[in-house]
């Protein structure tokens, strides 16, 4: 004898019921059983076998820029300001006491950003670039993305002219197109150097490669990056463990 057709899908082998109720609250308030719905509607229907946990875009540098300020003890530089790291950067340089710049290229970002600049946290702007009321970069017509990549070497030039080793950059700037050139001006003078957006692999994979350390953070979207010429970065892999300590297929801790 044939089994009904709503009942010719099985159960996978890692289904949870209590998963698949969380997953599926409507099931749940419906008072089925989690099995039976599986069977009959769940599998068509494509419904997830336990809950997703989503991080909001914005913020998937955060585990990783947390860990490397923890780690470490000296000054701390974040190219490109924003709620999701800014109070971070804060907090670390004003109960540790040690040195902090954020470094922003849009006024009105700054404008917000300003009043967290306190004795031991420094809110700078870069001038001479303009964004919209969204905060999308408007290039102007006299000047060539070679030009803003100049306003900006100049801007840290002096800067690290006054602070002249790091122990954690973050990098996250707009124009995007400008943080490629943050990461090799900082490459030998930061301990680490923290990266958002990493899955954008045309931009930003043959810098990447070349740093002697490297752990990819890929337990969200978009991925992030902490590279080093200096120090190991194997220790990061307690924040992904299905990862490991590699954090990429290629392994642990490239080295030239």
């Amino acid at each position: 004898m044939s089994c009904p057709k709503d009942f010719m899908a099985t159960l996978p082998a890692d289904f949870d019921p209590i998963l698949y109720l969380l997953a599926n609250p409507d099931v749940a308030r419906a008072g089925m059983d989690a099995r039976e719905h599986y069977l009959k509607y769940g599998h068509k229907e494509n419904r997830s076998l336990r809950p997703q946990l989503k991080a909001d875009p914005y913020s998937t540098h955060q585990s990783l820029l947390v860990a490397a300020m923890l780690r470490t003890q000296g000054s701390i530089l974040e190219m490109g300001g924003g709620w999701y790291s800014t109070p971070l950067v804060s907090a670390f340089a004003n109960t540790q006491r040690r040195t902090a710049f954020t470094i922003e290229t849009c006024d009105w970002v700054y404008q917000l950003l300003k009043p967290l600049s306190s004795r031991f946290h420094d809110v700078c702007r870069i001038d001479g670039f303009d964004f919209d009321a969204n905060g999308g970069f408007v290039p102007r017509t006299d000047t060539t993305p070679a030009q803003y990549a100049e306003i900006q070497s100049r801007f840290l030039t002096e800067l690290c002219g006054r602070h002249p080793l790091w122990s954690v950059v973050f990098v996250d700037q707009a124009p995007g197109y400008l943080r490629v050139a943050a990461i090799e001006y900082f490459a030998n003078i930061a301990e680490f150097i923290v990266v958002h957006d990493t899955d954008n692999v045309a931009r930003f994979e043959s810098c990447l490669s070349k740093f002697r350390y490297r752990w990819d953070f890929r337990m969200h979207t978009p991925n992030a990056a902490i590279v080093s010429n200096l120090t190991p970065c194997d220790d990061f892999g307690f924040l992904d463990p299905a990862a490991g300590a590699s954090g990429d297929p290629r392994g642990p801790d490239k080295t030239a």
